[in-house]
This record gives C-alpha cells, sequence and structure tokens, in this order.
C-alpha cells in the first residue's frame, strides 16, 4: 500500500440502493454497472485532500460516522458489550481483534430512522446498514454488512462495535488515508447516507 499525501483526482461511483432517486432499485453492490440515464443518480465520492472535513453523500438525510469507544474513550477491539459513539475528530489507529483480525472500530449515528431492537443483532426489522472503505486511489479496500439496531441517546440514534476488517496488519496501515461511506435504511425504506474520511496513525 503507498501512502499518498494528495486524494487522486475522479470518483469512486457508488450505485447505492437509489438514495434518494425514487426509481426503485435495491442494488447495494459498490461498482454495480448502471445506464446512462440513471447516471447523474449515482452516488460519486471524489477523493480529496484529507484535511478538508467530511461532507455528506449527495442524496441522502445525514448519518454521521464515528469511532467505537469504551468507557473512559478506550479503544473497542471486539470483545466488548458496552461500547459507545465518539466522534471521528482525529486520527483513528486501527486494532487487532479477539481472533487475529486488523479491524477499524467505527460506529454510527443518525435520527429519524426506526431503530429496530438493539439487543437482537440480527432482527428484521433493524436497519440495514452498509461501511464501504477506500484508499486513496480509489480502489475498494474493506465491506461491512449488517443489521443493525439502534439505541436512543437524547434526540439521537446511534449504533457501535462496527468493524471493517481489512486484509493487512496495523503497521501496513498506520501513516496511510482512507475514505469510508455509510449508507442505511430502515424498515420504513427511509435512508441515511455518510462519508468521512480515516487517518490511520
Amino acid at each position: 500500500m503507498r501512502t499518498s499525501k494528495a486524494w487522486m483526482l475522479g470518483a469512486i461511483a457508488l450505485s447505492f440502493a437509489a438514495c434518494g432517486d425514487g426509481d426503485g432499485d435495491t442494488s447495494r453492490d459498490a461498482g454495480s454497472p448502471r445506464d446512462d440515464a440513471g447516471a447523474e443518480d449515482a452516488h460519486v465520492v471524489a477523493p480529496r485532500d484529507a484535511s478538508l472535513p467530511p461532507r455528506d453523500v449527495a442524496g441522502c438525510e445525514p448519518l454521521e460516522i464515528g469511532r467505537c469507544v469504551l468507557e473512559g474513550g478506550a479503544r473497542c477491539t471486539g470483545s466488548e458489550t458496552e461500547a459507545t459513539f465518539a466522534p471521528l475528530d482525529g486520527p483513528i489507529t486501527p486494532v487487532i481483534g479477539p481472533q487475529g483480525a486488523t479491524m477499524f472500530p467505527l460506529a454510527i449515528r443518525t435520527r429519524g430512522v426506526s431503530p429496530g431492537d438493539p439487543t437482537r443483532p440480527f432482527a428484521s426489522e433493524n436497519p440495514e446498514l452498509e461501511l464501504l472503505l477506500f484508499d486513496v486511489h480509489g480502489d475498494p479496500i474493506a465491506t461491512l454488512r449488517s443489521r443493525a439496531g439502534m439505541r436512543e441517546v437524547g434526540d439521537e440514534l446511534e449504533t457501535s462495535s462496527l468493524y471493517l476488517i481489512v486484509d493487512e496488519r496495523p503497521a501496513a496501515l498506520i501513516g496511510e488515508d482512507f475514505v469510508v461511506v455509510a449508507h442505511l435504511v430502515d424498515v420504513d425504506e427511509r435512508e441515511r447516507c455518510g462519508e468521512a474520511v480515516l487517518l490511520a496513525r
């Protein structure tokens, strides 16, 4: 993996499930072909300098991507049960999970969707969540698809303990920059999207 100080010019076309385009397309695979008529509705994430703040993915109500932390701010490692959301306000360090996998421990929060049941991780009423990780060259690195129940925290809904598993040792990721894109759909087909820059340090 090569270290880069600037994002490669160009764009990553993500054919998420009609996030805001209303055409009824249910495909959620990154890189799926779309015809020219639908090209203007595709979600495009332009890689950019990592010093710029994250922005919302066009066409969706916002979803915030953050880090998964334990009480006191300790990093999640995959073995905890009481994890919470913390803002992604700086670099994030990949961790080694209990089975030896390298992971980025993430969390999300939003509002205005059906939360499902956070005590039943795979319940059919839980929102469908997809996280996609890209490197600075626009190459896909990792994908997470889950049915994640969300808990109420004040006026917002959160889910944590989301682990993007990367096929590298942590030392190979340190110093690299990544883009993570999130897409959530609840049982009523309400959608939320978000994007963040991950600085692996």
